[in-house]
């Protein structure tokens, strides 16, 4: 229900969903940052330019200015 309400309502706000092998669905919610420029990206370049040190290690997360957020549910 976070992720349809934030959906919603926010707006410049970026999800990236992906699922690890032998775990359910995961996201992160990224604000400021234009989908639009990271469709081209890799996995590697995503890590390398938008999430930092960010490495999938929560299972929900937010990423605020670099940032991360891990929400709690």
């Amino acid at each position: 229900m976070y992720l349809t309400n934030k959906l919603n309502i926010e707006t410049n706000l970026t999800v990236i969903w992906y699922k690890t092998e032998f775990d359910s669905s995961d996201y992160i919610l990224i604000e400021g940052v234009n989908g639009k420029d990271l469709y081209h990206l890799d996995l590697i370049e995503l890590e390398n330019d938008v999430l930092d040190d960010y490495k999938f290690d929560k299972k929900y997360v937010k990423l605020i200015n670099g940032e991360v957020i891990e929400l709690k549910f």
